[in-house]
């Protein structure tokens, strides 16, 4: 638990050391962006090491450097005058009340989900087994793209890991165990996406009790499959919490509370704080400086505001690309339209649209070391009208959509749209567009044009429209001042609670029934962050030994095989260090060959089963291995009789009980 202390306190304290200037940038939010600051400032900071590291300037062990070094510059720079302290300290008292509630909020959402990953903190299902070991290889890695950690002496470039680089960099301040440190990245994400829409949505709302139930409405709430589930059984428990986010068949229909609840650390997870901060920010542009407290001295012009928020904008589409390339398109068509809205109210012309777009060049720039090397496991997009089935489709986005037209509803008695307005709009009708685009088009990725051709697109554009869509809906609690008020709020009562309880029943059944057991089947007693408590205890430390002996570029093997989502893997996962071959299907969609790995996996094949053979010896050299991992898996992969034979080829660096690690001299 000490990580854990560590890892909060020190991103509570990066939101106060930038806010002097994020309450520049956020004028609107009442934070003044004291949570979307500490996303802005998480990821300016992972970009400069990136960019180090890609360029081979400067090293990733010099993360501390960056995390712990700019941020203190910064306020040290923003605060060195006696008159910006006494400003900024003023401001500060008169914006109490919500920098509290915001402070609350963050300190919340992460106890909440680090309970809950304390629950189950087991790192061997769904996605997690390859996101720990991407998480891994990065804290390890000096220089960046880093080493597939499940295909060996090769760079990993097909698929976007920004967002584990940023959970990376404060495993390596900290020095924390890669299984405790995603134990403690999942929480900490999920408190740095609420944190950041509570301020947003109570801008929007002009309430900071609407503000959070608009944050209620995007992050937390559910569909009605749950319902479905009940008439078909007859009964209220227990709930099917997976098929909510498989609504639709042959798709996948995440949504941001399961995406949240099932606790992997994918792409699409990672990018939801930075989506919320790139809403944050378009919102900047559209409200502009139109809310400035006067009673507060900003050294910036209406001019230099604008153009600072559209260069940041700019940095943050660049930095979504390399985190979950999808949500790129989407978010930028959303940003390039809020910042048009200024310079076509005024007149449009060739000079004010140019100011207003040219920042939207800057995020392939930023993004140029990672897709000067990015190769995409897609082929095209292929045009094809389809449509879902209908009672799936009101399942699915019915709570949603009826909010939205409660809003749209709301609206034709008031014709006079202002900026809050403007931008709930324009959210609506990019999460409608994304909404829309699966039926009309599908990315063909690894699934080819089969059954499965449009799950990816489902799924990617379906989780950007519930953000979008979720924030339109926000509009729905700002008609409570205006006429028929009850009617509204009779209508809110009575579609609310519905999702929210099915949500809640999704919370429940993730955390009690989907909770780890050992493997007698009995319940894990107590609560844990150690996500490699489900291995025996002599692996666990076996694993220990190699994470601290093992040295940069050495590899580890261990035992393969061709069946997916499977146990293997796990060394390369929990450690970092890369192996020669982790989960086949996975390195499929990476690019990898069939042929190399079925070559590879002949080779790992031929050390363990005939390991004092020179044809086992030919198979280390041309495996590159340092050392040979022998543990539960392997003998009961293949068998003790041969293992044995491989103690007495092999010098033994490492032994407790029946599994030892061999070194390759």
């Amino acid at each position: 638990m000490p990580f854990a202390f560590s890892w909060l306190l020190s991103l509570w304290l990066l939101g106060w050391l930038v806010l002097p200037l994020t309450r520049h940038v956020f004028i609107s939010l009442p934070d003044g962006g004291l949570a979307a600051g500490r996303v802005l400032a998480l990821a300016l900071l992972s970009l400069a090491a990136f960019w180090g590291a890609s360029l081979r300037l400067t090293p990733l062990s010099m993360a501390p450097l960056w995390l712990v070094g700019g941020p203190l510059l910064c306020a040290a720079l923003s605060l060195s005058r006696a008159t910006h302290r006494r400003s900024f300290l003023r401001w500060v008292n008169l914006r109490r009340g919500a920098l509290a509630a915001s402070d609350l909020m963050f300190f919340l959402a992460f106890a909440f989900f680090l309970w809950l990953r304390a629950r189950h903190p087991e790192l061997n299902d769904l996605e997690k087994p390859m996101d720990v070991a991407l998480l891994g290889s990065l804290t390890r890695a000096q220089f960046l793209p880093p080493e597939n950690p499940w295909l060996s002496g090769t760079p990993f470039t097909s698929y976007y890991y920004f967002g584990h680089l940023m959970a990376a960099l404060p495993a390596r301040v900290f020095a924390t165990p890669v299984a405790f440190a995603y134990n403690l990245a999942q929480p900490l994400w999920c408190a740095l996406f609420l944190s950041s829409l509570w301020p947003l949505c109570a801008a929007l709302t002009g309430s900071a009790w609407r503000g959070l139930a608009g944050m209620s409405i995007i992050a937390l709430l559910g569909n009605f499959e749950p319902l479905r589930q009940m008439a078909a059984t007859g009964r209220l428990w227990p709930l099917d919490w997976w098929s909510t986010s498989r609504v639709i068949p042959n798709t996948i229909n995440e949504y941001p509370a399961f995406t949240m609840l099932i606790g992997d650390l994918h792409a699409h997870f990672l990018a939801l704080p930075l989506a919320a901060l790139l809403f944050c920010l378009c919102h900047a542009l559209v409200t502009g400086t139109t809310n400035r407290n006067t009673m507060v001295a900003h050294s910036l012009s209406s001019f230099e505001h604008r153009r600072m928020v559209l260069i940041l904008t700019g940095l943050m589409l660049g930095v979504l690309i390399m985190t979950n390339t999808w949500d790129a398109l989407t978010y930028g068509l959303l940003a390039l339209f809020c910042a048009l809205r200024a310079p076509l109210r005024a007149g449009p012309n060739w000079r004010s649209l140019v100011g207003a777009g040219w920042p939207f060049l800057l995020a392939p720039v930023v993004a140029w070391p990672y897709l000067s090397r990015f190769k995409a496991p897609f082929s095209g997009v292929v045009w094809e009208l389809w449509s879902p089935p209908l009672v799936s489709f009101g399942l699915l986005w019915g709570g949603l959509l009826a909010l939205c037209l409660v809003f749209v509803w709301g609206l034709r008695r008031n014709s006079a749209l202002n900026a809050n307005t403007t931008f709930l709009l324009l959210s609506g009708l990019a999460g409608l567009g994304a909404l829309l685009a699966p039926m009309l088009l599908y990315v063909r990725g690894i699934f080819g044009d089969g059954v499965l051709r449009h799950q990816d697109t489902v799924f990617k554009f379906g989780l950007q429209a519930w953000l979008l869509l979720g924030i339109a809906a926000c509009g729905a609690l700002t008609l409570q001042g205006q006429r028929k008020s009850r009617s509204v709020s009779a209508l809110l009562a009575a579609l609310l609670p519905i999702p929210l309880l099915c949500s809640a029943a999704v919370l429940w059944a993730r955390a009690e029934l989907g909770s780890s057991r050992a493997a007698d089947g009995s319940r894990w007693r107590g609560l844990s962050l150690d996500g490699a408590r489900h291995l025996p205890p002599s692996d666990r430390t076996a694993l220990d030994w190699l994470s601290q002996n093992a040295r940069l570029g050495e590899t580890v093997l261990e035992a393969a095989s061709t069946q997916a989502y499977s146990e293997f893997g796990r060394v390369a996962a929990l450690t970092g260090i890369a192996t020669p071959l982790g989960w086949p299907q996975h390195l499929r969609s990476w690019g990898a060959s069939e042929a190399e790995i079925q070559r590879r996996l002949a080779l790992v094949t031929k050390v363990y089963t005939r390991p004092d053979t020179p044809a086992a010896r030919d198979a280390l050299k041309q495996l590159g291995v340092r050392y040979v991992f022998v543990g539960d898996v392997e003998r009961r992969t293949y068998g003790v009789a041969a293992l044995s034979r491989l103690r007495a080829t092999l010098p033994i660096v490492y032994q407790n009980g029946d599994t030892f690690i061999a070194r390759v001299s």
